[in-house]
């Protein structure tokens, strides 16, 4: 995501929703 966050195939869905709001919030931040 965005190439910061690496995720494999395997990552239970609490993982992805983590990583999309850690995005959303680097997002809002720059």
């Amino acid at each position: 995501i965005n190439g910061k966050h690496k995720l494999s195939g395997a990552q239970p869905p609490e993982v992805f929703l983590n990583a999309f709001q850690a995005v959303a919030n680097e997002n809002s931040q720059s």
